[in-house]
């Protein structure tokens, strides 16, 4: 009973993990984009 409530435990926070993670790097992609946009918004005007 233990044991198997542990390992439930270990997997909610593996899954609580992985979702930081894929929202780590999509927070980190859209702010490399805004700096692209960004960088041809300062071409284009220039």
């Amino acid at each position: 009973m233990k044991k198997s409530s542990r390992l439930l435990h270990n997997n909610t926070a593996a899954r609580r993990s992985r979702q930081r993670q894929m929202f780590i790097k999509d927070a980190r992609a859209r702010r490399q984009a805004r700096q692209e946009v960004f960088f041809i918004q300062e071409k284009s005007s220039s």
